[in-house]
């Protein structure tokens, strides 16, 4: 990440009583807001999680899936125990996953003796199919150790990865796609297994280094990852541990208890659904767009292995409505509520790609650079084929593979591709081209990131002085949080 650009706020004002959280997950140090943060708008979404929002073609609802990234005793704990503390009391099943198993998730069909009353009006005993349901019929998950989640199975003892991980992506989808179906294959007539997840997870996991195979997966772009990135000083750690008793942590998670329960009150009797304006519509528009020119040019590697661009809409549209609920409590969408999940999801996310990006390796060996070499000795040009069969021959790897890399060598500037039916060829870039070139498209990009901090940074102070007056009782019925920013003269990147 560039950081001489990006300097994220972490503004927490305009989260209502956000201090109960903060004080109930007791972990010290500035870098962590963003992941009390995330919590904070993972258990308001337990409370609307079974309402269907729905804007034009998109279907959501307001579950949210976290991915803790921490070292041992840097506070994952704290945030297991805050979470289930609080989480326990709004929710009706809630529930720790120890181990990976595929049955203890989906659930089974299986035969359970009864007492019945025959024909006869006597008292027999039968077998029945019955349905156990798994895990992912919960309202609420803290997975305990997931690095198996995120890693390739080999060597772990865990032959159906893949297969969990199809299966959470299941779980974890929108509405009506998020349906667990399972019949046993040698149970023709028996009963099938089938119902709709409910829940809501957090995986809390080590340092790990994630598999590429499965960040290009549906289940990456279905979670928010959070890593801290320094580490906090041991003696703050041990004057932080040594600070106050359990009785103040438990304290502030039953305040925060007790404003989630008057909520989940309102949430039920008002929220039938959502209603997105098309004023409101049309700047989500915008600051979608500005979100993904961010994340396409910042975090480039990552967007592409896991097209996380295609779910920014839907991601937003769940950001957009849960700070409805906390801003006012009522399911008439405003342009304050699209600003703040602005701000909050590019924090959000800026976080969660950094921290995929430091924990993946990279896919693949460079070793098919050895073509350029081969380019620069050769006293011929040689054509798209020829070059082609080289790699092919080179490290035994298909011909699409082959295409694959030449593909790569040309989008990185480094080789220059004439396609044609009789004169094909292939030939180095100069050094002065490519390095006048790639400075270019650098200087560029950099211009268009500064552009799209700017807004974040306009929006983020906009929202953080609205709710400042509001709490000083200050007149806000004209603030510049009510306007339409996309229509600005500044706003366009």
């Amino acid at each position: 990440m560039n950081n001489s650009i990006i300097r994220l706020n972490k503004f927490t004002n305009h989260l209502v009583d956000f201090e109960y959280l903060d004080g109930a997950i007791s972990l010290k140090g500035e870098e962590l807001t963003i992941l009390k943060k995330m919590v904070y708008y993972f258990l308001i979404g337990l409370l609307s999680k079974n309402k269907k929002i729905i804007v034009k073609k998109i279907k959501e609802d307001t579950r949210f899936y976290i991915t803790v990234i921490m070292k041992s005793g840097k506070g994952k704990g704290n945030i297991k125990t805050a979470v289930l503390n609080i989480g326990k009391k709004i929710v009706k099943k809630y529930g720790e996953v120890y181990s990976l198993q595929s049955e203890q998730l989906v659930g089974k069909t299986t035969n359970k003796r009864v007492e019945k009353i025959n024909d006869e009006g006597k008292k027999i005993k039968v077998f029945e199919k019955v349905q156990v349901l798994g895990y992912f019929s919960y309202d609420l998950l803290v997975f305990e150790e997931a690095s198996d989640l995120f890693e390739s199975p080999k060597g772990k003892g865990i032959k159906d990865s893949n297969e969990i991980r199809q299966a959470m992506c299941i779980a974890y989808d929108s509405p009506d796609k998020n349906r667990i179906s399972k019949k046993l294959v040698d149970d023709e007539y028996g009963e099938k297994l089938d119902y709709l997840a409910e829940c809501s997870a957090i995986h809390l996991t080590q340092p790990i280094n994630f598999d590429p195979n499965v960040l290009k997966k549906g289940f990456a772009r279905r979670n928010l990852f959070f890593q801290p990135e320094n580490d906090l000083p041991i003696d703050e750690i041990i004057d932080y541990q040594l600070e106050g008793d359990d009785n103040y942590s438990e304290m502030m998670a039953n305040n925060f208890t007790e404003l989630l329960k008057g909520i989940k009150e309102e949430v039920t009797s008002k929220f039938n659904d959502w209603k997105f304006s098309d004023e409101v519509i049309k700047e989500m528009s915008f600051f979608s767009k500005t979100i993904a020119n961010y994340f396409k040019l910042e975090f480039k590697e990552c967007v592409e292995k896991n097209g996380i661009e295609a779910t920014i809409v839907p991601t937003f549209i769940k950001f957009i409505s849960v700070a409805s609920i906390f801003t006012k409590n009522a399911p008439n969408v405003s342009i304050l509520d699209v600003k703040i999940a602005f701000m909050d999801v590019f924090e959000f996310y800026t976080e969660s790609l950094t921290a995929q990006q430091s924990n993946t390796a990279p896919d693949e060996d460079c070793s098919y650079l050895f073509v350029l070499d081969w380019l620069k000795e050769s006293d011929y040009t040689p054509s798209i084929k020829e070059v082609k069969q080289r790699i092919v021959d080179e490290m035994d790897v298909s011909v699409r593979t082959a295409q694959r890399y030449l593909s790569d060598l040309k989008a990185k500037n480094l080789v220059y591709v004439k396609k044609g039916q009789h004169n094909s060829y292939v030939k180095l870039v100069e050094s002065g081209q490519s390095g006048q070139s790639g400075q270019q498209k650098e200087s560029n990009d950099n211009d268009t990131i500064h552009s799209i901090f700017h807004i974040y940074n306009k929006i983020s102070n906009e929202v953080k002085d609205f709710f400042e007056k509001k709490k000083n009782n200050l007149d806000v019925s004209n603030h510049s949080v009510y306007s339409v920013y996309s229509e600005d003269g500044d706003s366009k990147i």
